[in-house]
Protein backbone atom coordinates (compact mmCIF):
# COMPACT_ATOMS: atom_id res chain seq x y z
CA UNK A 1 0.00 0.00 0.00
CA UNK A 2 2.69 2.52 0.98
CA UNK A 3 4.83 1.76 -2.46
CA UNK A 4 1.77 2.18 -4.20
CA UNK A 5 1.01 5.80 -2.04
CA UNK A 6 4.80 6.71 -3.54
CA UNK A 7 4.31 6.09 -7.16
CA UNK A 8 1.15 7.69 -7.41
CA UNK A 9 2.94 10.72 -5.10
CA UNK A 10 5.73 10.92 -8.18
CA UNK A 11 3.43 10.56 -10.96
CA UNK A 12 1.69 13.52 -9.36
CA UNK A 13 4.17 15.73 -8.81
CA UNK A 14 5.86 15.11 -11.86
CA UNK A 15 2.63 16.06 -13.92
CA UNK A 16 2.49 18.95 -11.82
CA UNK A 17 6.76 19.81 -12.72
CA UNK A 18 5.92 19.14 -16.75
CA UNK A 19 2.66 20.99 -17.10
CA UNK A 20 3.73 23.83 -15.23
CA UNK A 21 6.79 24.62 -17.24
CA UNK A 22 6.00 26.99 -20.45
CA UNK A 23 8.44 28.37 -22.93
CA UNK A 24 5.78 31.18 -23.41
CA UNK A 25 6.13 33.41 -20.29
CA UNK A 26 4.37 36.53 -22.05
CA UNK A 27 5.75 39.91 -23.08
CA UNK A 28 9.64 39.64 -21.64
CA UNK A 29 11.86 42.77 -22.92
CA UNK A 30 15.15 41.92 -24.49
CA UNK A 31 17.05 44.75 -23.30
CA UNK A 32 15.92 46.72 -19.77
CA UNK A 33 16.66 50.46 -20.52
CA UNK A 34 19.23 51.83 -17.73
CA UNK A 35 18.76 55.55 -16.89
CA UNK A 36 22.45 56.31 -15.21
CA UNK A 37 21.09 59.06 -13.34
CA UNK A 38 24.07 61.37 -11.42
CA UNK A 39 24.20 61.62 -7.90
CA UNK A 40 24.40 65.51 -6.17
CA UNK A 41 25.59 66.16 -3.58
CA UNK A 42 24.80 69.60 -1.98
CA UNK A 43 26.85 71.42 0.94
CA UNK A 44 26.35 74.21 3.36
CA UNK A 45 29.90 76.02 1.92
CA UNK A 46 30.15 78.85 4.72
CA UNK A 47 27.75 82.09 5.23
CA UNK A 48 24.71 81.28 7.90
CA UNK A 49 23.61 78.21 9.60
CA UNK A 50 20.08 79.29 9.94
CA UNK A 51 17.65 82.18 8.54
CA UNK A 52 17.88 84.29 12.24
CA UNK A 53 14.63 86.25 12.02
CA UNK A 54 15.87 89.13 14.36
CA UNK A 55 18.45 90.23 11.67
CA UNK A 56 17.03 88.85 8.36
CA UNK A 57 18.59 91.39 6.18
CA UNK A 58 22.10 89.46 7.49
CA UNK A 59 21.30 85.98 6.41
CA UNK A 60 23.76 84.60 3.52
CA UNK A 61 23.14 80.89 2.59
CA UNK A 62 25.86 79.57 0.90
CA UNK A 63 26.24 76.32 -0.60
CA UNK A 64 27.50 74.23 -3.34
CA UNK A 65 25.98 71.98 -6.28
CA UNK A 66 28.53 69.05 -6.35
CA UNK A 67 28.33 65.65 -7.90
CA UNK A 68 29.55 63.17 -5.66
CA UNK A 69 31.29 61.00 -8.41
CA UNK A 70 32.34 64.18 -10.28
CA UNK A 71 33.94 61.48 -12.92
CA UNK A 72 31.31 59.42 -13.57
CA UNK A 73 28.43 60.24 -15.60
CA UNK A 74 27.36 64.02 -15.99
CA UNK A 75 23.62 64.94 -16.22
CA UNK A 76 22.44 67.56 -18.74
CA UNK A 77 21.94 69.77 -16.57
CA UNK A 78 20.30 70.38 -13.11
CA UNK A 79 17.68 73.26 -11.60
CA UNK A 80 18.04 74.14 -8.31
CA UNK A 81 14.66 74.00 -6.30
CA UNK A 82 13.33 74.89 -2.89
CA UNK A 83 10.66 73.62 -0.95
CA UNK A 84 8.94 75.30 1.75
CA UNK A 85 8.34 73.21 5.41
CA UNK A 86 8.10 69.86 3.98
CA UNK A 87 5.49 71.10 1.39
CA UNK A 88 6.18 68.63 -1.72
CA UNK A 89 3.32 71.02 -3.86
CA UNK A 90 5.42 74.32 -2.54
CA UNK A 91 8.71 73.89 -4.62
CA UNK A 92 10.06 77.14 -6.33
CA UNK A 93 12.82 77.19 -8.61
CA UNK A 94 15.92 79.20 -7.78
CA UNK A 95 18.80 78.73 -10.51
CA UNK A 96 17.75 77.00 -13.63
CA UNK A 97 20.27 75.03 -15.84
CA UNK A 98 23.50 74.36 -14.09
CA UNK A 99 25.93 72.73 -15.57
CA UNK A 100 29.41 73.31 -14.26
CA UNK A 101 29.94 71.08 -10.91
CA UNK A 102 30.79 72.66 -8.47
CA UNK A 103 28.99 75.94 -8.36
CA UNK A 104 29.04 77.90 -5.47
CA UNK A 105 25.61 79.57 -4.98
CA UNK A 106 24.32 82.04 -2.13
CA UNK A 107 20.74 83.11 -1.47
CA UNK A 108 18.89 85.41 1.20
CA UNK A 109 16.12 86.08 3.03
CA UNK A 110 14.96 88.62 0.53
CA UNK A 111 14.92 86.38 -2.53
CA UNK A 112 13.74 83.36 -0.52
CA UNK A 113 10.41 85.88 0.45
CA UNK A 114 10.55 87.33 -3.27
CA UNK A 115 10.28 83.77 -4.40
CA UNK A 116 7.55 82.46 -2.17
CA UNK A 117 5.82 85.67 -1.95
CA UNK A 118 5.28 85.57 1.51
CA UNK A 119 7.54 86.97 4.86
CA UNK A 120 9.59 84.33 6.87
CA UNK A 121 8.15 82.89 9.87
CA UNK A 122 9.50 81.50 12.91
CA UNK A 123 9.93 77.54 12.46
CA UNK A 124 9.62 77.67 8.47
CA UNK A 125 12.32 75.75 6.96
CA UNK A 126 13.65 75.84 3.86
CA UNK A 127 15.02 72.84 1.89
CA UNK A 128 17.69 73.30 -1.47
CA UNK A 129 17.31 70.23 -3.58
CA UNK A 130 18.05 69.92 -7.39
CA UNK A 131 15.81 68.44 -10.16
CA UNK A 132 18.24 66.19 -12.32
CA UNK A 133 17.79 66.10 -16.52
CA UNK A 134 19.95 62.81 -17.74
CA UNK A 135 21.57 63.22 -21.18
CA UNK A 136 18.51 60.39 -22.02
CA UNK A 137 15.77 63.45 -21.70
CA UNK A 138 14.35 62.54 -18.43
CA UNK A 139 13.76 64.09 -15.21
CA UNK A 140 14.99 63.33 -11.17
CA UNK A 141 12.83 65.28 -8.76
CA UNK A 142 14.46 66.61 -5.49
CA UNK A 143 10.60 66.96 -4.66
CA UNK A 144 8.41 65.39 -6.33
CA UNK A 145 4.58 65.67 -5.53
CA UNK A 146 3.82 61.45 -5.95
CA UNK A 147 6.63 58.89 -4.67
CA UNK A 148 9.62 59.11 -3.64
CA UNK A 149 12.68 61.57 -4.22
CA UNK A 150 16.15 60.01 -5.54
CA UNK A 151 17.54 61.27 -2.31
CA UNK A 152 15.14 58.95 -0.30
CA UNK A 153 16.50 55.85 -1.79
CA UNK A 154 19.73 53.45 -0.89
CA UNK A 155 21.86 55.49 -2.39
CA UNK A 156 21.29 58.02 0.51
CA UNK A 157 23.68 55.77 2.91
CA UNK A 158 26.60 56.92 0.88
CA UNK A 159 29.31 58.61 2.49
CA UNK A 160 29.27 61.74 1.40
CA UNK A 161 25.62 61.87 0.08
CA UNK A 162 23.80 65.00 0.57
CA UNK A 163 20.99 65.47 -1.92
CA UNK A 164 19.51 68.61 0.25
CA UNK A 165 20.62 71.27 2.42
CA UNK A 166 18.36 73.05 4.84
CA UNK A 167 17.86 76.53 6.34
CA UNK A 168 15.62 76.96 9.11
CA UNK A 169 14.09 80.27 10.24
CA UNK A 170 14.94 80.99 13.83
CA UNK A 171 14.79 83.20 16.97
CA UNK A 172 18.54 83.47 17.57
CA UNK A 173 19.47 84.15 21.35
CA UNK A 174 20.65 87.90 21.68
CA UNK A 175 22.76 88.32 25.13
CA UNK A 176 22.21 92.01 24.58
CA UNK A 177 18.61 91.86 24.72
CA UNK A 178 19.11 90.74 28.74
CA UNK A 179 21.29 93.27 29.94
CA UNK A 180 20.50 95.16 33.25
CA UNK A 181 19.32 94.13 36.60
CA UNK A 182 16.11 92.43 36.45
CA UNK A 183 15.37 88.76 38.07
Amino acid sequence: MNMKKNIIFSILLAAVLFTGCSKDDGFVPKEVAIDEVPQPSLVINGGSAAIDLTNLASFQGKFDVKLLYPNDIQPAKMDVVIRKNNVNTNIKLFQAGITTYPTSLTITAAQITTLFGTAIVLGDNYDIGVDIYTTSGNKYEAFPAVGAAYGSTGVANQPGFSPTVRYSAICAYNPDIYQGNFV
